[in-house]
């Protein structure tokens, strides 16, 4: 095996390491937040409803006041529009973290995660069988 299919394969195994790290956050938010969903949802107030644009995509934001404190919360679109129509969203409070989130801020670690480490499960192999089955044939 030369030296440059030994450094592609690092370099693979490394991104594949990166990606499971981002990963194993994700799953540590999502297992943080979730028991909040058990709890009571909270009384808050809206201070302003945020809309971001970027590359042609939008995301939604809250900015809402909870125990005299600013807290940004992530929505979806559906949930933002809705809000113009007088519904309001559940939110909860995770005092482990002493954020204030939405169903949305689970589902969306929930969703990074399961990306994220089918990333690294896909790295690993291709690099597997582009670089790792020619060291092991020598």
């Amino acid at each position: 095996m030369s030296i440059y299919n030994r450094r592609y394969y690092r370099f693979f195994l490394l991104f594949a390491l990166f990606f499971f790290c981002i990963a194993s956050s994700q799953l540590y938010n999502f297992i943080v937040f979730k028991p909040a969903l058990l709890s009571e949802r909270i009384a808050y107030q809206v201070k302003e409803k945020k809309v971001y644009k970027s590359s042609g995509r939008r995301s939604y934001s809250l900015v809402v006041n909870y125990k005299d404190k600013d807290h940004r919360v992530d929505i979806t679109g559906k949930v933002y529009h809705a809000m113009d129509k007088g519904h309001i969203p559940y939110l909860y409070y995770v005092s482990h973290r002493d954020v204030v989130i939405s169903r949305w801020s689970i589902e969306r670690a929930t969703r990074t995660a399961w990306v994220f480490y089918g990333m690294a499960i896909l790295l690993v192999v291709v690099g597997y069988f582009n670089y790792g089955k020619k060291a092991s044939k020598k």
